[in-house]
């Protein structure tokens, strides 16, 4: 995916790529470290979950991801390309080799 942008949690410090194309349509890439910090995460892992992908999504990152589309850090991408609801999982960030 092309345009990832940095949004950084207010909450735990997480830092991901943002890609958003619309209200509705957030990609959201996650690095190891930003998995390590999220407490999302954190709850998930405690729970015996491998993913974190069925459970509900990171309020305080959405709430950070909004912020930023608000004050204009991030800006939205009517690129055409498919789009994807929602916070990214475990196994996205597995594969993921350095933050935004």
């Amino acid at each position: 995916m092309t345009s990832m942008q940095p949004v950084t949690c207010a909450e735990c410090g997480a830092r991901v790529g943002v890609h958003k194309r619309n209200s509705q349509h957030t990609a959201v890439q996650w690095h190891g470290d930003a998995v390590e910090r999220c407490k999302w995460f954190q709850v998930a892992r405690a729970a015996g979950e491998r993913s974190a992908a069925g459970t509900l999504s990171c309020y305080a990152l959405c709430a950070s991801i909004e912020e930023a589309v608000q004050d204009g850090s991030i800006r939205l991408h009517d690129d055409g390309a498919p789009g994807y609801s929602g916070i990214g999982s475990m196994e996205e960030a597995v594969g993921a080799d350095s933050p935004p």
